[in-house]
């Protein structure tokens, strides 16, 4: 197998793996001491421990996409149905109301699921 020159080839640059790992490992530096410090000098600094909340976050359910939320149970089983937009959820502001069987509410990213649905 040739060596090539050409500046476009991918092959270009690469190392074989042992070499790499060695390259790597010459960078780390491995963490030996742990400290407690303020939150406001955490800044560049790692966790040694992980971090967990009692409490789930966010206290609601929420919508993981942009969409339409609808009971579950409006849904036919086949076929299509045609839903009326009764209002929109967004982020920080909520729907407030019950979501009917022939209704719809617009919802974005991180909204709190509307009641009923």
């Amino acid at each position: 197998m040739s060596q090539t020159t050409e500046c476009f080839d991918p092959r270009a640059g690469l190392v074989p793996i042992a070499e790499a790992e060695e390259r790597i490992l010459k960078q780390v530096k491995p963490i030996t001491k742990n400290e407690v410090i303020a939150l406001h000098e955490a800044l560049d600094r790692v966790l040694s421990v992980s971090v967990s909340t009692p409490i789930p976050i966010p206290p609601h359910a929420n919508a993981a996409m942009d969409g339409f939320a609808v009971a579950a149970d409006a849904l036919p089983n086949n076929g299509a149905k045609e839903f009326h937009i009764t209002g929109e959820a967004l982020a920080g502001k909520p729907w407030k109301g019950d979501c009917q069987q022939h209704e719809t509410v617009r919802i974005t990213t991180g909204a709190m699921m509307p009641a009923g649905t």
